[in-house]
Formats: structure tokens, sequence, C-alpha cells
């Protein structure tokens, strides 16, 4: 993950400034956030363009990236800035505790993991393919992103259905 970066205390006390760690991790939930509901909502009017207005006759791909893509930027203003005001209220011990807990989840950081390899690996898809254009990157990268957090849902899934049996 990219918080394993930074070098972190053996216990939450020894985190002098635990703010850095959380607003990483802020940061990396809005762009999360912003990719997968930016996407189900471009897959919704997709569908309805498909089935009901009949201007559609593929689904298209594009577009669900635009949709995450144009969603990424509002999602991390809104999370970091309900990060902020949960930090600016919070005593230091809560924020140690919350920062050295961030950083020792292994769920998070799978997660973490799987949606910035994705977000990268699609706009090295998008760049190979010969996209120029920054917007079109990005609506690469938010597919790659798309793709790695379904995997890990899949993973995630998988793992519950065979802990039941």
């Amino acid at each position: 993950m990219v918080l394993n970066l930074l070098t972190i205390s053996s216990s939450p006390q020894g985190i002098q400034n635990p703010n850095p760690i959380v607003y990483a991790h802020c940061t990396l939930k809005g762009l999360q956030a912003g990719i997968f509901l930016g996407s189900v909502t471009g897959a919704i009017v997709n569908l309805y363009q498909m089935y009901y207005t009949k201007a559609e006759k593929n689904f298209n791909w594009l577009r669900v990236g635009k949709y995450a893509r144009n969603s990424i930027i509002p999602f991390i203003f809104i999370i970091n800035k309900m990060c902020y005001d949960r930090l600016s209220t919070s005593d230091l011990q809560k924020n140690q505790s919350r920062a050295y807990r961030i950083h020792k989840n292994q769920g998070q950081n799978l997660v973490d993991d799987l949606s910035l390899g994705g977000f990268f690996g699609g706009a090295a898809f998008g760049a190979i393919q010969g996209q120029k254009s920054l917007s079109y990157l990005l609506i690469t990268a938010s597919l790659g992103a798309l793709s790695g957090l379904m995997l890990d849902f899949g993973i995630v899934f998988g793992k519950t259905i065979s802990n039941r049996h």
C-alpha cells in the first residue's frame, strides 16, 4: 500500500503527527468513492439510453469512464472536508489510534493496492493505445481503477463464501 511507504511507529502513541496518514487515506477513499459511484451513475445512464431512448445500441464503457472521471475530484474534496472536520474535533490520542489502525488494516491495504494499481494500469493502457489527451487518459485510468475495485469485491465475496462452508 502507498501508506506503507510512510514509516509508522509500533504503537499508536509513537505517531507524532497522524494527520498526513489519515489525509492520505481519506484521499484514496475519495478517489475510490468517486470512481465507484460515478461508474454506477454512468452505467445507469448508459442502460437508460440503450433500452428506453434507444439512443445507444451497445454499452459504451467510455461513457461510464467519463462519469467516473468527473466524479473523482468532487468526492475527494467532500471526503477530505469530512476528514478535516473529524480530525479537528478529535483529540490527539484518537487521531493516533485512527492512523495506526489504518496502517495495520490488511483489507484496506488490499483495496487501496488494487484500485491504485488499476488506476495506473488503466492510464498506462490508454497511453499504449496512443491517447495523448489527459481527459482520455483519466477515463482509461478510472476504468482501470474500477476493475481493481471489482476485483477486490470479488476477492472479499469469495472469502466470505468460503468461510461459510
